[in-house]
């Protein structure tokens, strides 16, 4: 009897270490996966295709983000996109400080070497992302003025009384909280009043974090804030998959995020939504962040391209992309790590009956039971179903800069930025969502502020809010009329007319 409970101890100890194991290999595989899912949807064959083609075509026009994140991946030459950057930023240099921010960093991901005149006098001048921007970079080794020293203090001001931060400076938002602690996190051991920000600060998104173990922004859970808080856990060393912190009722913020996963490997804004580029972007980056956890490497933020030496960079293969199918809910395949795992435990479960039991007929009964219920798992776990999208009818787009008409080589002559007379509304489209999809599909550079919900345009074409005074910035009319609601909110009926304009003098909203 004796012997039999020590063999007993000895095998569930080594069951527990082998799952605990076999669990992050598992997650590292899921994040590989969602990672190919991406690249394929992006119509790329492989990392290095994807950068050499789609990226660089796209270089200042909303692909910093991929760029970044493919620098953090893998071994990947970046030096197209980075010409073509720098091509961009000579011919079209951008006016909007928080986007010449965004595109030093992308350039220093690149391996380029990054102007200070697309540096200077942008820090702290448009905001609160612009301190956290400022922040990447002093922390890659850039210069910055004001200093690093400043540049921390000040953020640490802006913290909101709930420990949180907000782009408003008042009222704290999931997003700001996690890129602000993103940014922080190299200071996290060695300043400590930063250390005890940090704190308050995931206090507050372990408290307000939901049941499914996604975050909200805006009243809307969503992809883009639950990836920002996985990028800042990664960011600080926490394994968002154990940390008791951030798992509510066994949902984790990984999960949180899975389940807005779609059957072509992007992802949607909200649960069962359509197709959004922003989601899809900032999930592939919360997916790079957690497989360099995984792999004991730097945080997200803190560039490979600068560093001396290189060894512990994965090298990236030029072979296409895996084609298996994208993990989601749902989904029917199951993936290499997790077949493993499951031949794995089944292993350790059966050696353990095998050594504990004298009734060697009864233990085979119980093995036989268990790898039949694995079985019929498998092959009745559900298939996908594929979404499809209810047209309901067709609204007229127009995008006009008529009172700057002309003033710089990026805006047109006639003040006419976009023009589409026939649309495809689909069901659930807003005003915001169908100038995004014709935004993507035109190539043409769009930054929002926000969630899908309740976005503020920010830029469009590279005209920007603030460009012409301080009252300048985009509103939107339907049919003649401007709504006294965000344009994330307004469903546009068909045959309506949608016109956004530049304007002068916005008095309130967009």
């Amino acid at each position: 009897m004796k012997n039999n409970l020590i063999r007993f101890f000895i095998v569930a100890i080594t069951l527990a270490i082998l799952l605990s194991s076999l669990t992050v290999f598992a997650d590292k595989d899921k994040a590989q996966t969602i990672i190919d899912g991406i690249i394929l949807s992006q119509g790329a064959e492989n990392p290095q295709d994807w950068a050499d083609n789609v990226l660089s075509e796209k270089a200042g026009m909303g692909s910093e983000w991929y760029a970044i994140s493919l620098s953090q991946y893998k071994k990947i030459d970046l030096s197209n996109y980075g010409r073509a950057l720098m091509e961009h930023l000579n011919n079209d240099p951008p006016s909007s400080h928080s986007t010449r921010l965004k595109l030093a960093l992308s350039l220093a991901a690149a391996g380029e070497a990054v102007p200070a005149e697309l540096i200077d006098g942008a820090i702290g001048n448009q905001g609160l992302m612009t301190w956290i921007f400022g922040l990447h970079l002093s922390n890659n080794g850039i210069a910055t003025s004001p200093a690093e020293a400043e540049i921390i203090e000040k953020l640490l001001s802006l913290q909101c009384a709930d420990g949180g931060w907000g782009v408003n400076g008042k009222s704290s938002d999931v997003d700001s909280t996690a890129m602000a602690i993103q940014a922080l996190s190299p200071h996290y051991k060695s300043n400590e009043k930063v250390g005890s920000a940090i704190d308050r600060g995931l206090e507050l998104l372990s408290r307000i974090q939901l049941e499914d173990g996604s975050f909200k922004n805006y009243g809307v859970s969503n992809a883009e804030s639950t990836s920002q808080v996985l990028i800042a856990l990664c960011s600080l060393g926490i394994d968002a998959k154990t940390d008791s912190r951030f798992i509510k009722k066994e949902k984790d913020v990984f999960s949180g995020i899975e389940k807005f996963a779609l059957p072509n490997g992007a992802f949607s804004h909200v649960e069962k939504g359509e197709e959004n580029a922003f989601a899809t972007e900032q999930v592939f980056s919360a997916m790079v962040a957690y497989l360099r956890f995984c792999e004991n490497r730097s945080p997200f933020y803190i560039l490979d391209s600068l560093k001396e030496g290189s060894e512990d960079i994965p090298e990236a293969s030029t072979e296409p992309t895996s084609s298996s199918t994208p993990l989601k809910e749902n989904s029917s395949s199951l993936s290499k790590s997790a077949v493993m795992a499951i031949c794995a435990v089944l292993g350790a479960f059966v050696t353990a009956i095998l050594l504990i039991s004298k009734n060697k007929k009864a233990a085979l009964s119980v093995i036989l039971i268990t790898v039949s219920v694995l079985i019929l798992i498998i092959l009745l776990y559900p298939s996908d179903k594929t979404d499809t999208k209810e047209v309901v009818g067709t609204v007229s787009l127009y995008v006009r800069c008529d009172s700057v008409a002309g003033k710089e080589e990026h805006i047109p002559q006639d003040g006419i930025m976009l023009s589409i007379d026939k649309l495809k509304l689909y069901r659930g489209d807003s005003v915001f969502t169908l100038l995004s999809a014709a935004a993507r599909e035109r190539k043409m550079q769009f930054e929002f502020e926000g969630s899908e919900k309740d976005a503020y345009l920010r830029g469009f074409n590279n005209l920007y809010e603030f460009d012409y005074g301080e009252l300048s910035g985009w509103i939107y009319t339907v049919n003649g009329v401007r709504p006294s609601v965000g344009s994330g909110r307004y469903i546009p009926k068909d045959g309506d007319v949608i016109v956004w304009t530049y304007t002068l003098d916005v008095v309130v909203g967009e």
